[in-house]
């Protein structure tokens, strides 16, 4: 989720009164935008930012991103908890079912793994080509029942 920021600048929120930030004057009614994907990708907090390591997230200097990557103040997410559970669960239980490796080209050379997301309002992951494969003959007689 701070990998992959799918509101790369964060939700709209409107300046309720006039303030002073960092010498910048903000007038009342005033849209502000937080740049989450820069928070999210500053390379002083996390180091190779755009290098997937989910170690960092592992022992007491793992750096919380959930304050960044469910919106911010009155309006942050109120899901952000259920969202970040059930991505979990999804995770897990692809992982104990499948391994995911790379597609094979035409010489039967692995095709190499690019991550590119679209860029916009909303970031998306472009398609790539993977091949999942069962771990064990019960998921596969549990996955033929289904």
């Amino acid at each position: 989720m701070r990998w992959g920021v799918i509101l790369p600048m964060g939700v709209p929120h409107q300046a309720t009164s006039d303030e002073v930030h960092k010498g910048y004057h903000i007038p009342q009614g005033a849209l502000v935008m937080a740049n989450s994907w820069s928070i999210l990708h500053n390379s002083e907090i996390y180091p190779d930012p755009e290098v997937f390591r989910p170690e960092r997230c592992f022992g007491d200097g793992c750096k919380d991103y959930s304050d960044f990557a469910f919106g911010y103040g009155r309006r942050v997410c109120p899901g952000r908890w259920f969202a970040t559970e059930a991505v979990w669960a999804a995770i897990v239980s692809i992982l104990a079912s499948f391994d995911i490796v790379s597609s094979m080209d035409e010489q039967g050379k692995l095709k190499p793994v690019t991550v590119d997301c679209t860029a916009g309002a909303v970031s998306i992951p472009v398609p790539f080509d993977f091949d999942l494969r069962v771990r064990s003959p019960s998921m596969k007689e549990l996955l033929a029942g289904l």
